[in-house]
């Protein structure tokens, strides 16, 4: 989020720059017009002489347009400075809000989902153990929605993710059990160069339009290890499931709020996805596969690094 921080100065600080330029230019050239009406007015009264009275009010009138005309234009620039300013502080404010309101609600959510975890392990009544898999599923739910929220806040920043060794096997062994109703396979394994936060995000964004809007039961996911798709040493992850499909354009999933149907999401889950595996310098495809969907996750393999 410092990254964030220093995005939004530095727009700031070229919208300061722009405003700077644009006031000095327009002061400038308001200035020009006044020294030239005068050199008019005198050249005029050579040729068809004034009143000395008529004169002095001509060049009062002149003095005083310019004058207004000078301060407009410096009011004006000071004005935009003044309301760019203002939006930065207001946008710094909204940000440290947000970041505390995540981080202080992220904490309750993981004591519930932990709870949710242990009562789904020690029930034995259907009845209750699929409430308690209810709340476990809305748990997870909330808490995909809270990161992709601080993501796509984040969005117009460069934002920096710690980038370190991770097998995926071990970050799929941390999302199954918030999924109690999706069987999530694993076949192969690799150990992956990225963060860990970023990369349980797209696999939840993943398993949960998986769930939700495909009605899936099973989720693939299938390792094709670097050797066999070139010699940069990258990973892809092929993402695959039994579920309904998708009917539409499959070049337009993954736009921010664009819906399909009345039963479609709002694209976001998809677009982080995205824009996450290109912050660590991967790369996300949505790819048709017959009438269903095939997900292609790829990022550098850790040896690499």
């Amino acid at each position: 989020m410092q990254s964030s921080g220093r995005k939004r100065q530095s727009n700031s600080a070229s919208r300061l720059i722009l405003i700077g330029i644009w006031t000095v230019f327009t002061v400038s050239l308001a200035i020009w017009w006044y020294i030239y009406s005068v050199r008019q007015l005198d050249r005029s009264a050579h040729v068809s002489p004034f009143s000395k009275e008529e004169a002095l009010r001509e060049r009062k009138m002149l003095t005083l347009e310019g004058v207004v005309l000078i301060v407009c234009l410096v009011g004006g620039g000071g004005a935009l400075a003044y309301y760019v300013l203002r939006d930065l502080r207001q946008q710094r404010k909204l940000m440290d809000f947000f970041l505390t309101f995540t981080h202080e609600l992220k904490t309750p959510l993981t004591n519930i989902q932990l709870q949710a975890e242990n009562l789904t392990e020690k029930l034995t009544d259907p009845s209750e153990l699929k409430l308690a898999q209810n709340l476990l599923n809305e748990t997870a739910r909330l808490t995909l929605q809270l990161e992709n929220s601080l993501y796509l806040a984040s969005e117009n920043s460069s934002r920096e993710l710690l980038l370190e060794k991770i097998t995926l096997s071990e970050v799929v062994r941390e999302l199954i059990p918030e999924y109690p109703s999706l069987s999530i396979k694993l076949t192969g394994d690799e150990t992956l160069l990225a963060d860990r936060s970023a990369l349980l995000t797209i696999l939840r964004n993943i398993a949960r339009n998986a769930v939700i809007h495909g009605g899936a039961h099973n989720l693939q996911l299938t390792v094709l290890h670097s050797e066999s798709i070139s010699t940069n040493r990258r990973v892809r992850v092929i993402c695959t499931d039994n579920g309904s499909g998708f009917q539409g354009n499959v070049a337009t999933l993954g736009i921010p709020f664009q819906r399909h149907s009345t039963n479609s999401g709002s694209g976001l889950g998809l677009y982080i996805c995205k824009r996450l595996a290109k912050l660590m310098d991967g790369d996300f495809q949505i790819l048709p596969l017959q009438d269903k969907l095939k997900l292609v996750l790829t990022l550098k393999e850790a040896t690499n690094a």
